[in-house]
């Protein structure tokens, strides 16, 4: 379980292998402690979403702008 209030911010990070399939490992950094709560190989596009999801609204300066062709 992760608590909100304790998210200090967050790192993503992609090994060659993950980045070939998609893949990403999100950690959460907390302010008590060291380092933080990892979620290994999941799927890249999901997470920014999952991150503004689980801190609230400052995180959503995560997710990028949508683009529009024209």
């Amino acid at each position: 379980m992760l608590e909100r209030r304790a998210v200090i911010g967050w790192q993503v990070r992609q090994s060659w292998f993950q980045r070939r399939d998609g893949l990403a490992t999100l950690t959460a950094c907390v302010g008590a402690g060291t380092g933080g709560y990892a979620a290994v190989d999941m799927a890249a596009a999901e997470v920014a979403a999952f991150a503004a999801a689980a801190s609230g609204p400052w995180a959503s300066a995560l997710t990028p702008p949508a683009t529009t062709a024209g």
